[in-house]
């Protein structure tokens, strides 16, 4: 029984940790290679220090034009054009 009892602690324990690990909702991150020579790219970040609620997504907004909902844990790659640029 004691040896039942601890197969299934171990089984139980592997499972939280798995789930905590992919509880990520956004892509995972992933360099761009090549840059156009006449953009800036420019990296969004929700990160794990967020207060927010990390089941709710984020709209992100290029001089009023919405680009992207990004979601808990993700990131957005934008590439933008030389000028006044305003992210919200």
């Amino acid at each position: 029984m004691l040896r039942t009892t601890k197969r299934m602690f171990i089984i139980i324990s592997f499972i939280f940790l798995v789930s905590c690990s992919a509880s990520k909702f956004g892509p995972t991150f992933q360099p761009k290679s090549i840059v156009p020579q006449d953009k800036a790219l420019i990296y969004i970040y929700w990160t794990d220090g967020s207060s927010m609620n990390k089941s709710s997504e984020f709209s992100i907004y290029a001089n009023d034009d919405h680009i992207t909902t990004l979601k808990y844990g993700g990131y957005f790659l934008y590439e933008a054009t030389p000028g006044k640029l305003e992210l919200s």
